[in-house]
């Protein structure tokens, strides 16, 4: 049988190698997303993020951000979703046309196809924002049933080798997570991500580029 202080000591070390590991977790995490963060900054973000997951049993990313980013880049976004229509099927290229809603008044209107219609209504956007895109990462899941709300999170960031760049075709992977950041992502430019939730898997798609799209430009006004 161990002894007490054994025990305490084998406790205490469980501990800390459990805080440890979700500290280099995080920062791996945080890492990916774009955020360098130095030891003093990092401890703030492990404090909050031990709250956050007392409180709440799945971690967004979109939570992350929340958690480590100013409060400049989650202001009123800049455009926002007007009306949205696509077409497809098992004939040809799917389309998409796009109303896109500005912070000014003004509205965008576009039409694209793709190669399905999340991928064209992602082009459709990029028309009208004229921001070159690249989409990194696509996740979207849904719970079983016909009535099943989507919840669809992505993340892009700016394309700085090619103006006229558009985001590559979206590939789906059910049950993960988008990440996100506002910061420079090994020097390719700003990166970004946004989540998006409806019945609807195409609708869930666009807000969540949306969302992402929205916070890149707000980091870019503020630059």
């Amino acid at each position: 049988m161990l002894s007490t202080a054994h025990s305490s000591e084998c406790c205490a070390s469980k501990d800390d190698d459990e805080i440890l590991s979700g500290r280099h977790a995080l920062k791996s995490r945080l890492l990916k997303l774009g955020y360098d963060l130095d030891e003093t900054e990092l401890d703030d973000a492990f404090k909050k993020f031990k709250s956050l997951t007392a409180k709440k049993k799945h971690i967004t990313n979109d939570d992350i951000e929340e958690m480590v980013c100013s409060k400049s880049f989650q202001s009123q976004p800049v455009w926002s979703l007007g009306d949205l229509q696509v077409m497809h099927g098992t004939m040809g290229f799917s389309t998409a046309a796009v109303k896109l809603l500005n912070l000014d008044g003004r509205r965008g209107i576009s039409s694209s196809v793709g190669k399905g219609p999340v991928d064209a209504a992602y082009k459709a956007i990029d028309n009208i924002v004229q921001t070159p895109i690249k989409l990194v990462e696509y996740t979207n899941s849904a719970a079983d049933g016909i009535h099943a709300i989507y919840k669809t999170q992505v993340v892009i960031s700016e394309d700085n080798d090619d103006i006229s760049t558009h985001p590559s075709s979206v590939i789906a992977h059910d049950h993960g997570n988008g990440h996100t950041c506002l910061e420079k992502l090994n020097g390719q430019g700003l990166s970004s991500s946004g989540s998006g939730e409806n019945l609807d898997v195409v609708v869930a798609s666009v807000e969540a580029y949306l969302k992402a799209v929205n916070r890149i430009l707000a980091k870019k006004e503020s630059n």
